[in-house]
């Protein structure tokens, strides 16, 4: 049996980017913003490393976020996960702010937010993504 070639809309549904990615890169700009403003504002020009490791924990939070939206139809159901670790990564990016407010345009607590956020993200690669549902 030979493989059919997709028509037409799935061709087209497969290279669109998914919703999380859309959510994502909406979210990561208010999430900058936010995490910028509990630790003192962007400053570019002054602490560019800082600002750029902001940006980063930003997209990273961002993207742990959009994981929770639910896979393509199953809009009722969150995609929570399966283990309490899974709730865990969403509370890294709250944490990940946190740590940044600790010390304002610092580096090195710019680091240690970006290694929360980092363990966040990865928490949710690793975690299966659904449950048996009752």
């Amino acid at each position: 049996m030979t493989p059919t070639l997709p028509t037409r809309p799935q061709r087209l549904t497969v290279h669109r980017p998914g919703r999380r990615a859309v959510a994502a890169l909406a979210v990561a700009p208010a999430l900058f913003l936010g995490m910028s403003a509990v630790s003192g504002g962007p400053d570019p020009l002054d602490a560019p490393v800082w600002t750029a490791l902001v940006a980063l924990i930003a997209v990273l939070g961002a993207a742990v976020l959009a994981t929770y939206l639910p896979a393509v139809g199953s809009w009722r159901h969150l995609s929570i996960g399966c283990t309490p670790c899974a709730v865990v990564a969403g509370l890294t990016v709250p944490a990940s702010a946190a740590v940044l407010s600790s010390g304002p345009g610092e580096v090195p607590s710019a680091v240690l937010a970006l290694l929360v956020a980092g363990f966040g993200f990865a928490q949710r690669l690793r975690d299966p993504g659904t449950c048996a549902r009752p």
